[in-house]
Order: structure tokens, then sequence, then C-alpha cells
């Protein structure tokens, strides 16, 4: 059978099942995945997390704890580097031991994430959060449904 004809039979299966069914349209969850880092204290170059993003998708839900004496303050910085090194970035000044960095940010498949620390008094301890959702094509949807569809009309 060749590929349109199978196509067409496809199609026609999901027409089918609709109307049994009384389903327009399929839901499903997408869990973020968490992304995390520790290191025990603050490295030369004050680069204490490094991240490279694998798709296209937002990032959400950042935050950080330290050890040591932030009431005096450490400087943290977020950038975002993109294939073609465009760079958005963001700094604050932090002053608890846990905190949210409000690095809320869509992201493209091949950005790099850099976070930096700076202080005058030692930092230890220092954990690193985040969330990441990747973005679904509906392309990859449709394949996947279309398959499980015509799977279902084969074995009636």
């Amino acid at each position: 059978m060749n590929k349109v004809s199978e196509k067409v039979k496809s199609d026609a299966a999901i027409k089918r099942l609709k109307r049994r069914m009384g389903v327009a349209k399929v839901s499903s969850y997408i869990t973020p995945f968490p992304v995390s880092n520790f290191i025990p204290s603050i490295p030369p170059d004050g680069v204490i997390m490094r991240y490279m993003f694998p798709g296209a998708g937002t990032i959400s839900n950042s935050i950080m704890y330290a050890e040591g004496e932030l009431k005096k303050g450490a400087e943290i910085r977020a950038e975002i580097k993109s294939i073609t090194d465009v760079v958005v970035g963001a700094g604050m000044t932090i002053r608890k031991n846990f905190g949210q960095l409000g690095l809320d940010q869509q992201v493209n498949a091949g950005d790099r994430l850099i976070i930096s620390l700076t202080s005058e008094v030692e930092i230890t301890n220092i954990w690193v959060a985040f969330l990441w959702l990747p973005k679904v094509k509906e392309t990859e949807v449709m394949s996947f449904l279309q398959a499980e569809l015509a799977q279902l009309t084969e074995e009636e």
C-alpha cells in the first residue's frame, strides 16, 4: 500500500472514531522539567550555573538558596545567549538565603543560560533551580494521534 492510500485510510479512521466517540479534541498535560545545580562556592569566574536548552520553551519558577552573610548583599546576574549571540540579561541584588530569581523567559533551541554571582563576603552551598516547559509542536501531536488511531482501527 502506498503512502497516499495509507494517509487516506488513516484520515477516514480518525473521522469514524471521532463520530463514534463524540470527541473532537484530545488533551494531555506536559510536565515541566526541573533543572537544578549545586556548587559549593563561587568560582573565580563567578559562574554558578550553565545550561543549554535542547528545544524551545519557557523557563519559570527560578529559585536560589545560598549560605553566608547575604544581608550585606550579593549581585546575581542571569544571561540568556541565543545561537546568534543576542544576549538577554537581568541582574539583581539578593539579601536573603532563599528567594525567587524572577527568571521567566521564552527560550529557543540552543539558547544558553549563564547565571553568575559576585559577593564581597563568602557565600557557600549555592543551589539554583528552575522549571523548563518545552513547546510541543502540533505536527508531533498529530503524528502520534494518527498512528495510535490507525493502530486501533487495524485491531477491529
